[in-house]
């Protein structure tokens, strides 16, 4: 089951994060927000291959606060995408919880 959900928030991260990415815009806040989701999700992802539960847990603190972060700033009620980052927040949070069990 959180293999399920580690590939799962790597898929997400890669399709709504990977256009920004390859634009490669230094300039730009955005680029810098999705390298650090893609950074996170890939951790998250090879975290789960370790005993210690460091790399697991640390990532998804990272992927916690960003997407926090992100369902704030797309707050205008209940909407689609305020609930695609609140289940990013929920399985954020179930990697901190529980780690690599």
């Amino acid at each position: 089951m959180s293999w399920l959900l580690r590939i799962s928030i790597l898929m997400f991260v890669a399709t709504h994060f990977l256009p920004y990415i390859q634009a490669f815009n230094l300039g730009l806040f955005s680029f810098y927000e999705a390298a650090l989701f893609a950074l996170a999700g890939l951790f998250l992802v090879a975290g789960g291959f370790f005993n210690r539960h460091s790399v697991t847990i640390y990532s998804a603190m990272v992927l916690l606060v960003l997407s926090v972060y992100n369902a704030f700033v797309v707050f205008e009620g209940i909407t689609g995408i305020f609930s695609i980052w609140m289940l990013m927040i929920s399985g954020s949070l179930y990697f901190i919880v529980n780690g690599n069990k």
